[in-house]
């Protein structure tokens, strides 16, 4: 029998690592491949044909919607599963029209999610582990999905959530989810995590250790490092103190066995994975254009010594009588000797005797006189 080729395309891969894991508990002999983009599911399976594509809707560049509908386009028998977070009324009989077999949401049932793959790809369903076999003996994905409803089972929580270091929710547990959690929520809550390991990190070496509360009128919300990755549980608001040290021992411990799951998969929770953004390309000027240094200040902004100076350089002002300046101009013209426009001003004769008129000058019109 030909071995079976899957297709998930998921933007945070560490989500998409955990799907991997749970569909080679189906069939170790699966061949399942992880792509961040609809482009490049689409340049894979140009070169090999997949018997199933599981694809997020919302991925950067283009949406799991328009990759399934390009997809179809080309190889009409490949079957899709669509997942999503988004709440958005529509989605459903939108993945219907452009032909996904089966519409998930998150927060994504493991249990069904195998169910679904299982009968599309024609495999048994999935199976509960034989009685005697604990939780550690279970494979990493369940296990993780399995670790995040334990914790809000024993906390009667909304919801638990598992982010990584750039935001996105890698597993979580439970359906509260407004619309606004990912515009309004993860940035103030990455700039807590962020603010958190720091101050781990000035107490003790090594991974980060805490827990972090805050109250509010309708939800409360509990937040623990797990490395860069950061694990929230929502609860309802309660007046009562006394759960508040029963959730930081619960979301403490989980943080430590969530923490130790991620690491049994392979998942660098330790360090950031998001790439810096690329450095600005130097400033180039088109051939035989020198660059130009213009200081920032010419003179000192106070310097009394030069109020003087700067007094003497300022010329007073032209009258604003025009008859008075055409009166100057034609006297001019007869060659009449006129008084200056100012009366601060020079006459030529008054500037060569005070040595003011160049020595030239003042020798070509003795020439001239003479001649």
């Amino acid at each position: 029998m030909a071995v079976r080729r899957v297709l998930i395309v998921e933007d945070t891969l560490e989500l998409g690592r955990m799907l991997r894991s749970a569909l080679l508990t189906l069939d170790p002999a699966l061949d399942i491949q992880v792509v961040p983009s609809a482009e490049e599911a689409l340049l894979e399976v140009s070169r090999q044909q997949a018997d199933l594509l599981i694809a997020d809707i919302r991925l950067p560049g283009m949406s799991g919607l328009d990759l399934v509908n390009k997809l179809h386009q080309r190889f009409p028998h490949t079957p899709c599963i669509l997942i999503t977070a988004l709440t958005e009324e529509g989605l459903a009989q939108r993945a219907q029209e452009v032909g996904a077999v089966r519409f998930l949401r998150k927060p994504l049932s493991m249990s069904t999610f195998l169910d679904a793959v299982a009968e599309v790809l024609g495999m048994p369903s999935s199976a509960p582990p034989p009685a005697g076999i604990g939780a550690e003996e279970e494979v990493a994905g369940p296990r993780l999905s399995m670790r995040l409803g334990r914790l809000r089972q024993t906390l009667n929580a909304r919801a638990v959530y598992l982010l990584d270091d750039r935001g996105h929710i890698v597993a979580q547990a439970g359906d509260w989810l407004p619309s606004y959690f990912e515009s309004e929520w993860i940035p103030p809550l990455m700039a807590v995590l962020s603010a958190g390991i720091k101050v781990a990190r000035l107490l003790r070496p090594g991974p980060p250790q805490g827990v972090m509360a805050f109250k509010g009128a309708e939800v409360d919300l509990t937040f623990a490092p797990v490395g860069v990755f950061g694990l929230v549980l929502v609860t309802p608001a309660v007046e009562s103190a006394v759960r508040l040290p029963l959730a930081f021992e619960a979301v403490f411990q989980a943080a430590q066995e969530v923490a130790q799951i991620l690491d049994e998969m392979g998942v660098p929770y330790l360090t950031v994975t998001t790439a810096p953004p690329p450095p600005e390309p130097p400033l180039t000027l088109p051939p035989g254009v020198e660059t130009e240094v213009i200081p920032q200040e010419v003179l000192p902004i106070e310097a009394p010594e030069l109020e003087p100076l700067m007094e003497s350089l300022q010329q007073p002002p032209l009258p604003s009588d025009p008859q008075a300046i055409d009166a100057f101009w034609e006297a001019a013209v007869e060659g009449e000797a006129v008084p200056p426009l100012t009366s601060e001003a020079l006459t030529y004769e008054q500037a060569r005797r005070l040595g003011l008129a160049p020595e030239g000058e003042s020798e070509t019109e003795e020439n001239d006189s003479h001649a």
